[in-house]
């Protein structure tokens, strides 16, 4: 169930944001969507690897809580809020306290529900290969979910100043 708490985390800070939010939220997806299409043009030779010899062995026998984060959810969420009903089915399936197959694998077994310009974060920057050509790629997109991050944490604060707010007027109005 915690990747299911992300998940609805995430869609409840989608559903909270202010028109502004929102706008600088889709902003920097998009650009965390253009560095990943620049990774997979760049790093073609490494996904070819990817695709031909080891044919997913990274999204078997994983720790799915341990790699996605609300910051993922988020992203795809905005991005790609088609799948919402194809991940809500997928979170049924987590397997609690145990590594097993990715729960977004289709039929168990692949290939990944997310498209591969919208993967999450450590989805689309793990490789068992030389990753030397695409170094800057990878340094670029690593930067952009840490924007992604910080525009998370300033929300929480937000919300935790508006809730104080209003817990000191509530106070003081008695």
């Amino acid at each position: 169930m915690a990747l299911l708490h992300k998940y609805k985390h995430a869609s409840g800070i989608l559903e909270k944001l202010s028109a502004e939010d929102r706008r600088n939220l889709i902003n920097i997806c998009k650009e965390i969507q253009k560095a990943e299409e620049r990774l997979l043009t760049e790093g073609e030779p490494v996904f070819k690897k990817c695709r031909t010899q080891c044919k997913g062995m990274c999204c078997r026998n994983i720790d799915i809580n341990a790699i996605l984060g609300c910051t993922d959810f988020l992203y795809i969420l905005t991005m790609e809020s088609q799948l919402q009903p194809m991940i809500e089915q997928c979170l049924e399936n987590e397997v609690l306290f145990f590594s097993a197959n990715c729960i977004f694998l289709e039929n168990g077994e692949g290939p990944c529900i997310f498209p591969s310009h919208s993967m999450p974060e450590v989805c689309i920057l793990s490789f068992c290969s030389d990753d030397t050509l695409i170094i800057d790629r990878i340094k670029e997109i690593q930067g952009l979910f840490q924007r992604l991050d910080w525009f998370l944490k300033k929300r929480a604060m937000v919300d935790l100043k508006n809730w104080l707010l209003s817990f000191i007027r509530q106070l003081f109005l008695k």
